[in-house]
């Protein structure tokens, strides 16, 4: 299985890191190896994040980072890939 980041999530994760850096740069390396390493692990445990919603055979799972961020992600078993539709912070409007 290989893990596909699309390029929203990508431009979300740089925003993300380009906020925390402005406090702590050691911060946003160290979210940055978290967050690398829990999606990581999803290569062995593709089912460990909650369902988030479900239509028909698609299925979007949410893995909690910390308190505050959450990826958002989908298993595409017959391309053999998992990819990382999005990365949320609960201190926004991210329903949007």
């Amino acid at each position: 299985m290989k893990i596909i980041w699309l390029e929203s999530a990508r431009e979300q994760l740089e925003e993300i890191l380009e906020y925390i850096s402005q406090d702590s740069p050691v911060n946003a390396h160290k979210y940055t190896a978290e967050l690398f390493a829990r999606t990581n692990n999803l290569l062995q445990f593709p089912d460990i994040g909650t369902i988030y919603s479900w239509k028909g055979q698609k299925v979007v799972r949410r893995l909690v980072i910390d308190k505050t961020k959450f990826i958002l992600y989908k298993i595409e078993k017959k391309n053999d890939h998992l990819l990382i539709l999005s990365i949320k912070d609960t201190r926004t409007d991210w329903k949007q």
